[in-house]
């Protein structure tokens, strides 16, 4: 499985709030569109994303997960307009379906850009996963 690290609050509102787009400045390959991605949250915290969240009415919590897988979701397709959608900037947007927070983030390190998840996180995800009934 593929990962993509995104900075807190940001990865916190992809799990727990409505974010459903992830913003990048460049598309990922052809061949995850469709596929399963895991969500990492960065250690890096925007204090500016934060306070435009609260202004936005969500309560981000103080003790956001960092530093770790803490969900996974499907790039349903990739965009560069999305009138009306409050979290599309751009210039593209990555259209997230099947989001599942995972109850207990696993912890890692993250890189830039797209990353292999190794296969003691990709275990950790799976069992979560398969407790919850979401694959086999």
């Amino acid at each position: 499985m593929r990962a993509l690290t995104i900075r807190q609050p940001w990865a916190w509102a992809i799990t727990h709030a409505d974010k459903r787009v992830e913003n990048r400045n460049w598309k990922p390959p052809e061949n995850l569109i469709g596929e399963r991605i895991a969500i990492h949250a960065g250690k890096v915290v925007e204090g500016d994303a934060v306070r435009l969240l609260g202004r936005r009415g969500l309560a981000v919590p103080d003790d956001m997960v960092s530093g770790a897988v803490v969900g996974v979701a499907v790039i349903d397709s990739v965009v560069t307009e999305r009138p009306g959608d409050i979290w599309f900037t751009g210039p593209y947007g990555w259209v997230l379906t099947g989001v599942i927070a995972l109850e207990r983030p696993v912890a890692c390190r993250g890189a830039q850009r797209l990353w292999e998840v190794p296969g003691e996180v990709q275990r950790g995800i799976d069992s979560q996963l398969r407790g919850a009934g979401r694959i086999r």
